[in-house]
């Protein structure tokens, strides 16, 4: 997936939100470093996600409709 939407792209959903002082660089120190890591990916706490992103239901729901009208065009 990155192959295709490039650095930039995987940026502007996963670091969409992160604050200035949350930011790290070269010069961050490796706890620091892995702790943003974590934060980032497995806690998706600087995601650009879709509010029905935890409501399993809801999108189970638009995903069965999506087929559906995917199969009948």
């Amino acid at each position: 997936m990155f192959k295709v939407i490039g650095n930039e792209g995987g940026n502007g959903f996963w670091a969409r939100n992160v604050p200035p002082r949350e930011q790290i660089d070269p010069t961050t120190n490796p706890e620091k470093r892995k702790t943003f890591i974590h934060a980032k990916y497995h806690d998706k706490k600087y995601c650009d996600l879709h509010p029905l992103a935890d409501d399993s239901t809801a999108l189970n729901e638009v995903g069965t409709l999506v087929q559906l009208l995917d199969v009948n065009n």
